[in-house]
């Protein structure tokens, strides 16, 4: 079988995922404008064109049927809704249990208002789709993890693409990352176990694209509203939220083991029973 990174697809994909945002960002730190401002704003969404270089790349690999394929697959949302609620309340399940345990031990929990979690879905949340959500999935999971999945296993395209992950965030957080080793440390462990969490669910929902935005939105998302839950709580506990995320991660992929691990022949057997 072909390496999925000698198609000249493939390298369309990584010259324009990482060519556009790596300037962009480079000129965000280097200029830094105020934020929010119009060049703020037209600088940070350069990361957008990593789902613009999937479509792209979908065309050069299959022509049209390439970006009409991508928006099939996010209309695709005929499977057990069980996965619908891992995509939407799996990182609220880990903040909370990450919230409580910290509030537990620095004093107790105090009150519990649950009902707040649903601020996730307040206007100024939904607002932020545009960003890593829809700016960035159409090129991972819409492009590249069927390719590795041509080549790899899924636990080994989960990895694989963890790290590319994380790598092309680095010009985006670049001041932090130099001054503090443990956030680009922590960062890239979140990184990983999101590649892993959400690659369950693409391979579970036959490729669909919808629940795996779903899911990174709530990544990028879910903490503010579970810490409005916990009104009495500083939410100061990131490596706490960390470990429980990793506790969780590991979780799901010992129950899911069996699939990761399967060949894509299998996966692709599977899909069409």
């Amino acid at each position: 079988m072909n390496s999925p990174w000698k198609s000249r697809a493939t390298v369309v994909f990584l010259l324009i995922a990482f060519g556009v945002p790596w300037t962009g960002w480079t000129l965000l730190n280097v200029l830094q404008p105020q934020r929010g401002t119009a060049l703020w704003w037209s600088l940070f969404l350069t990361g957008d064109c990593c789902s613009a270089a999937g479509f792209v790349a979908s065309y050069v690999d299959s022509g049209w049927s390439g970006p009409r394929m991508l928006i099939r697959r996010t209309l695709q949302v005929r499977f057990p809704i069980a996965w619908w609620l891992y995509a939407f309340f799996l990182v609220a399940l880990s903040g909370t249990i990450s919230t409580a345990v910290y509030s537990y031990a620095h004093g107790g929990i105090g009150p519990f208002k649950p009902l707040l979690l649903f601020t996730l879905f307040a206007p100024s949340s939904l607002f932020w789709l545009i960003t890593g959500p829809l700016g960035e999935e159409f090129g991972w999971r819409g492009f590249l993890l069927p390719r590795l999945l041509q080549r790899y296993s899924p636990l080994k395209s989960a990895l694989v693409l963890g790290v590319i992950w994380a790598v092309w965030h680095f010009p985006l957080y670049y001041n932090s990352f130099r001054h503090d080793f443990h956030e680009a440390a922590s960062f890239t462990i979140f990184v990983l176990s999101m590649s892993l969490l959400i690659t369950v669910l693409f391979i579970h929902t036959g490729q669909s694209l919808g629940p795996v935005i779903a899911l990174h939105w709530t990544a990028n998302m879910t903490m503010p509203a579970v810490h409005k839950m916990f009104p009495g709580v500083r939410p100061t506990q990131s490596l706490c939220d960390l470990v429980t995320l990793v506790v969780i991660t590991l979780l799901v992929v010992a129950v899911s083991i069996s699939s990761l691990r399967q060949p894509a022949s299998q996966l692709e057997a599977n899909d069409a029973e």
